[in-house]
């Protein structure tokens, strides 16, 4: 299930009315209070402003090392489906 700005692991309330389901996947939105029913050890306190592209302000809730395994998981989909390409991803040593 997609639902923007958690973390694996989070317990959220889901908006009412807006699970989406689809063959192998679900989309949903978190209740307007945004409050987190059980906090996953993945999340981390994100920056107030994000000045980095709009995909790095998505996961900025996340550990790094959380940021890394989705981009990973992002970055190798897209490649792997579309471009039809097997590659390895690198780890910058800084990770704003």
């Amino acid at each position: 299930m997609f639902v923007p700005r958690t973390a694996p692991g989070d317990r959220i309330r889901l908006r009412e009315g807006s699970l989406q389901r689809h063959r192998n996947f679900a989309r949903a939105e978190g209740r307007r209070d945004r409050r987190v029913a059980a906090r996953s050890r993945s999340r981390r306190r994100a920056r107030t402003t994000c000045t980095i592209t709009a995909a790095a302000c998505q996961l900025q809730h996340l550990a790094y090392d959380e940021q890394l395994k989705a981009k990973r998981a992002i970055v190798g989909d897209t490649l792997r489906r579309i471009g039809k390409l097997k590659v390895e991803t690198l780890r910058s040593s800084k990770p704003w």
